[in-house]
């Protein structure tokens, strides 16, 4: 694994096809691993009858019928709103299997498009995708040309993967509220019965927060496998669980490499944000000059919500690119990797 025309590769790989980067602004991270996830639990009862009638005592019984009926009053607004959340997550999660089957898809019809048949052909007999690109993105895994599930655009073919890879995130997700969900109960299971004074809570945060720790690390190296499987299921039509098996078995071949990969990857997401960030910091400077002349012909307003604007957008695009850029890694990695491997 050359990693310097890896990155290379993934580069020019996403400097010629500008198209995805909107693809990449909202399929998320590249990294293969779940984020996202949060999970909130109550206490372990909600108070005593005791504690609440000292409650009710010291409101007042005016002060507490005016709260209970408030919060009866906005008990159908908030159900109302937290519907609304969880459907706009939802359509949001949609959203990004689909465009990460499609940023998959459109890296794969030139990483994978097929070379020129025939010795001295012409440029017009060069793939359309391919033809201004070098030679490091030119090859062909499948020399006779481009698989079935790959051709069309890149929205298409990444639609045909849609229904298999939002399976394989949901088995993920599945997987992962298991887990998380079993820490947590042992955890409540640890404080039930107890009075909360007589709870040794720096003994079970130290336990806990190892085991969290612990299963964090796991399911970050596990996330270099999804990586695998999501490529697996895009570029050569496996099913979610096919998929996952075919990434568990290339980072049980090339565990050193695939590490290495991954390690590397962690690298370029940080230094792209903190590059990101840089750039922020400088592009304030003449946006600042900019509004301070601005408010000297009274202009203030408009000055700050153009830059406010310019800077939005701004920042909007290198996220874009950084996160194309990072999908286009993996994609590139998967192949090379991949390659040796029978199928």
């Amino acid at each position: 694994m050359e990693f310097s025309e890896l990155i290379g590769s993934a580069w020019r790989l996403t400097w010629a096809r500008r198209e995805l980067w909107w693809l990449g602004f909202f399929a998320g991270t590249a990294s293969g691993s779940l984020g996202g996830v949060s999970t909130n639990f109550g206490g372990t009862g909600g108070g005593t009858d005791q504690q609440r009638q000292a409650l009710a005592q010291a409101l007042g019984p005016q002060t507490t019928s005016q709260i209970t009926s408030a919060l009866a009053q906005a008990l159908p607004v908030i159900e109302a709103l937290a519907a609304i959340v969880l459907l706009v997550m939802v359509l949001l999660w949609l959203l990004s299997v689909a465009c990460r089957a499609a940023i998959i898809a459109g890296a794969g019809q030139i990483v994978l498009a097929a070379e020129p048949p025939l010795e001295g052909a012409g440029a017009s007999e060069v793939p359309a995708a391919t033809a201004s690109l070098p030679g490091p993105l030119r090859e062909s895994a499948w020399p006779t040309g481009l698989p079935a599930a790959l051709r069309g655009s890149a929205w298409q073919a990444g639609q045909r993967a849609f229904g298999r890879l939002l399976l394989l995130d949901a088995l993920v997700l599945l997987v992962w509220l298991l887990v998380v969900g079993g820490l947590l109960a042992g955890l409540v299971a640890a404080v039930r019965g107890q009075r909360l004074e007589d709870v040794d809570w720096l003994g079970l945060l130290g336990l806990y927060g190892g085991l969290f720790g612990l299963v964090s690390l796991i399911g970050s190296v596990l996330g270099i496998a999804i990586a695998y499987a999501q490529r697996a299921v895009v570029l050569e039509g496996r099913s979610a669980g096919a998929g996952l098996g075919r990434g568990l078995g290339l980072l049980r071949r090339r565990p050193w490499v695939s590490l290495a990969v991954w390690l590397l990857g962690l690298a370029l997401q940080l230094g792209g944000g903190i590059a990101i960030g840089i750039g922020l910091i400088l592009a304030l400077i003449p946006l600042g000059i900019i509004v301070a002349l601005a408010f000297v012909v009274q202009q203030g307003g408009a000055a700050i919500g153009l830059a406010v604007l310019v800077g939005l957008v701004a920042v909007l695009v290198a996220v874009a690119i950084l996160q194309t850029f990072l999908w286009h890694y993996w994609t590139v990695a998967y192949v090379r990797l991949s390659r040796p491997l029978t199928v």
